[in-house]
């Protein structure tokens, strides 16, 4: 058998696998580059088996031949717009018609030629296919320019390339051959096998391509989804108005504790004074500003590793871990010495401190500390009374 043939028919069966296999990327993945290509390479197919048919049955190679150089034009095409709609995601418009149609004079002006020599496609066919592979690998150039690090783009620029160098070269070796005699034609009658092992590295590196493609989307939205899920995990825990955590953080923190955080400590309970007198003469706006000034006053004074919670509408949570009851009393009073300086800053707060020994014991001690700011607030108003009867009666 006719090893051209076999060449050729092998070559149309395997534009035809890659032109299933492209199908059912395109079906899945729904991008318009690999419809194109897939569109491509059964184009290519179904011209290889017109060009097969019709060296097979000369009585219709003037009617076969046409058509088989204009689906393999049309393959071309195809190519080229795939690339370039991947590479920056152009399409074709209305004024690439004129393309085809010049095609498919060009494919009928050949096809009569070539019925008188098949040489003719070598000197006229292989030089048009160099310029579409030339193309096809310049439309690819903004890809490579973004450094887009994926072996199936560069796997497809060197079949292209090497594509180019094929074509260009069988017009002047056809010439060379026929120049020093016939029996340096047989280099040019394998060149079907050429095409073969070239043309199936360039389907399979459009496959990589989009393969790779995919996988690249797919790792970026799972990177996205992932710091969305950050941001929304944040947000779940973070007070929007204080910027603390919130109760949803404290029972969080309940269920998995930290390695290496010491299991006692002190809670504290800050509640704002007078917040809804705040409300009812000033605004919320105004209520909400206290509420932040309070948060920042009780941040300032406790340490990094301290967890400090908004617990209510006007009352916060800290959770001092490895401190005694008096070390966090004392670091609390320093909210009094401020707020009796006078300081604008810091509103007037009441706090109750309560030691655990354990984190399971850190409800209790959230009872007991509420218990005691309450106590502490009842002191310090008696003791804003006195003041004031004593300077009344100065």
């Amino acid at each position: 058998m006719d090893t051209n043939l076999v060449s050729l028919s092998t070559q149309a069966a395997g534009s035809a696998v890659i032109g299933i296999i492209t199908l059912l990327l395109a079906r899945a993945l729904h991008r318009p580059y690999v419809w194109y290509w897939t569109a491509g390479w059964l184009s290519q197919a179904l011209g290889l088996w017109l060009l097969l048919a019709a060296l097979r049955a000369p009585a219709y190679f003037l009617l076969l031949a046409p058509l088989s150089l204009f689906a393999q034009y049309v393959f071309g095409f195809l190519l080229v717009a795939g690339c370039a709609n991947y590479a920056t995601g152009a399409r074709p418009t209305p004024r690439h018609r004129w393309w085809l149609l010049a095609s498919a004079v060009l494919a009928v002006a050949l096809g009569v030629a070539a019925s008188a020599s098949l040489h003719v496609l070598l000197l006229v066919h292989a030089p048009v296919l160099a310029g579409v592979f030339g193309a096809a690998w310049r439309a690819l150039r903004p890809a490579r320019d973004a450094r887009r690090a994926r072996l199936g783009l560069e796997v497809a620029s060197i079949a292209l390339v090497l594509l180019a160098i094929l074509f260009v070269h069988y017009g002047p070796a056809l010439v060379i051959a026929q120049w020093r005699g016939h029996e340096h034609l047989a280099y040019l009658r394998h060149r079907w096998l050429y095409d073969l092992i070239v043309e199936t590295l360039l389907g399979f590196g459009l496959i990589m391509l989009v393969l790779e493609t995919v996988a690249a989307e797919l790792r970026d939205a799972n990177l996205e989804l992932a710091r969305a899920r950050d941001r929304l995990e944040v947000q779940a825990r973070v007070d929007p108005l204080t910027e603390v955590f919130n109760r949803h953080a404290f029972y969080s923190l309940l269920e998995t504790p930290e390695a290496g955080r010491p299991h006692d400590g002190c809670a504290v309970v800050v509640d704002v004074d007078n917040l809804k007198r705040v409300n009812d003469w000033f605004g919320h706006a105004a209520g909400d500003a206290t509420i932040r000034a309070a948060a920042k006053a009780v941040r300032a004074i406790v340490r990094p590793d301290d967890m400090l919670f908004r617990w209510g509408g006007d009352e916060f949570l800290v959770l001092v871990f490895g401190m005694t009851e008096a070390e966090a009393r004392a670091r609390m009073a320093t909210l009094d010495r401020v707020a009796a300086g006078g300081s604008p800053e810091v509103p007037a707060l009441s706090w109750g401190v309560a030691r655990f020994d354990t984190e399971r014991a850190i409800g209790t001690a959230i009872e007991r500390a509420d218990d005691d700011m309450y106590a502490h607030r009842r002191e310090r108003r008696v003791t804003d009374e006195r003041g004031g009867s004593t300077r009344s009666r100065a």
